[in-house]
This record gives C-alpha cells, sequence and structure tokens, in this order.
C-alpha cells in the first residue's frame, strides 16, 4: 500500500509576491494608427532624479525672484529699480526653463505604429504632447524575445532587438509583465514584423507583393 501526500501540502495558504506577479499584464493601449506600450514599472534612474532636481532649482529660483524685491536698496550700486527688475527677470527666465525641464516625462512608452512601420520611443511633453526620442523601422528588427528576471520572482520583459552596422545590436524593452503572459504580445510583435511568431525568430522578409 502506498500513502499518498496529504493534499494540505500543495495548499499555500500565504500567497507570496511571485504568485502575484504573474498576474500582471503588459499594459497596452490600442490606437487608430496601431499600438502603444506603457511599462508598468517605474525605475528610479538618473532621468527620475534630474527631474525632481529641476522641480527643486525652479522653486527657488522662483522664490529667489520674489525675494529679491525685499532687499533693501542700499545693496545695489546705481539704480536699484533696475538692478531688482533685471534680476528678476533673469530669475524667472531660468525657472520657466527649469519647469519645462521637469514637466518633461522620464517613463519611455513605446509606439508600434503598423501604418507607417516603425517603432517609436517616446515621452510625456511639457504641454502633453508626445516627444519623439527615437524611430526604429520594422525592417530593422533583427529578433523579439522575452527576457526574464535575473533574480527570483517572475516579471519579465519584451525585448527587441534591432540591426546595428557595428558588433553590439541595439536593444530596447518594448513591455513588461508576468512570463506567463508575456507570450502573447511578443508574437504579435513578431506578427507586425514579419517574423516567425510560432517558433524562434528570424530575419524579417521583405519581399513579394506584400512588401511596401
Amino acid at each position: 500500500m502506498t500513502a499518498q501526500p496529504h493534499p494540505a501540502l500543495f495548499n499555500n495558504t500565504f500567497p507570496n509576491q511571485h504568485q502575484a506577479d504573474l498576474l500582471v499584464r503588459p499594459n497596452v493601449n490600442e490606437h487608430f494608427w496601431g499600438y502603444e506600450i506603457t511599462p508598468n514599472e517605474q525605475l528610479i534612474g538618473i532621468a527620475v532624479l534630474l527631474r525632481g532636481l529641476c522641480g527643486f532649482l525652479m522653486v527657488t529660483l522662483f522664490a529667489a525672484a520674489v525675494g529679491i524685491w525685499l532687499v533693501p536698496a542700499v545693496s545695489f550700486i546705481g539704480d536699484a529699480e533696475v538692478a531688482k527688475s533685471l534680476a528678476t527677470l533673469a530669475f524667472l527666465g531660468l525657472s520657466f526653463v527649469f519647469a519645462r525641464m521637469a514637466a518633461r516625462g522620464s517613463r519611455v512608452r513605446v509606439q508600434i505604429d503598423t501604418s507607417a512601420g516603425e517603432f517609436r520611443e517616446v515621452v510625456d511633453g511639457p504641454t502633453g504632447k508626445d516627444i519623439v526620442l527615437a524611430k526604429y523601422g520594422f525592417d530593422a528588427v533583427e529578433d523579439i524575445h522575452v527576457v526574464g528576471p535575473r533574480g527570483k520572482g517572475s516579471i519579465g520583459q519584451v525585448q527587441v532587438t534591432f540591426k546595428a552596422s557595428g558588433k553590439v545590436a541595439h536593444r530596447i524593452a518594448v513591455g513588461d509583465g508576468g512570463l506567463l503572459l508575456l507570450g502573447p504580445l511578443r508574437s504579435r510583435l513578431a506578427s507586425d514584423c514579419g517574423l516567425d511568431c510560432t517558433g524562434p525568430t528570424r530575419r524579417a522578409v521583405w519581399n513579394g507583393p506584400l512588401a511596401a
């Protein structure tokens, strides 16, 4: 007679973070020209720190532009009103420049324009309009694959590799999410770029009657 393991041994009554990660879907937004992929995770990088620094400098310069009028007139040589006005304009101008830099987004979104046949890396501009950082044609796609995390966890990325003139190919992260849920996104990208989406990826084929 063989003893069967107790069913309770297979019940995890304390779900951990890895199980929650399995349910994270890539953030895909549909548009009339294609679709856009926004990362789920925001990494604290140099761009985010620079935005915070620009915001701090903006507030400091604006306060200096106002506070300079509290300085006694005897502190200035010549006409105090003219000196204060010029200093105020300079501080306000620098404050405006830093305000535009602080308002610029740091989260890079990837737009897949199926009508134009290109990838676009964009960020939010200070006026709400997208700022295009880079463009890549579908014909430059070398490989599309899903990359898992270096350590423990179930969050991965879909990475697109583009052809490069040098030895090192250029690679961008298109979307992130649970490893089990990134397969359909990778297949869709491969299909749009003319790659084999059922097996290992291959080079794009751009010939025949449908070639642009």
